[in-house]
């Protein structure tokens, strides 16, 4: 059997925050992506795009400044959390217990 490839490492954005909190009425999640630069903003986008590819899968909420994202997805969006290190993630409103810095 032959080797197992490397796993790739991390990508790492050092200088990106994001915040999730749940929507009033419960059924939502509003990601906020905020980064110190346009081309972390950028690769950022492009990550969450990538791991949400449907409109149906996400939605830009411009009064709200952020990506809405159904419940339902909570494992989708652990996974690209998961995938890319920040420099912090916060869980908001009802997760306040899940706040995680690196």
């Amino acid at each position: 059997m032959p080797p197992t490839p490397p796993t790739p490492p991390m990508k790492i954005h050092p200088r990106a925050v994001v915040r999730i909190a749940e929507n009033p009425d419960g059924t939502r999640f509003l990601v906020r992506i905020t980064c110190a630069d346009r081309l972390t903003q950028a690769s950022v986008r492009a990550a969450f795009v990538s791991a949400f590819p449907r409109h149906g899968d996400r939605a830009w909420r411009g009064e709200e400044n952020g990506w809405s994202i159904p419940l339902t997805a909570r494992r989708r969006l652990e996974e690209w959390l998961a995938h890319a290190r920040y420099t912090t993630v916060v869980w908001d409103d009802d997760n306040a217990g899940q706040a995680d810095a690196s």
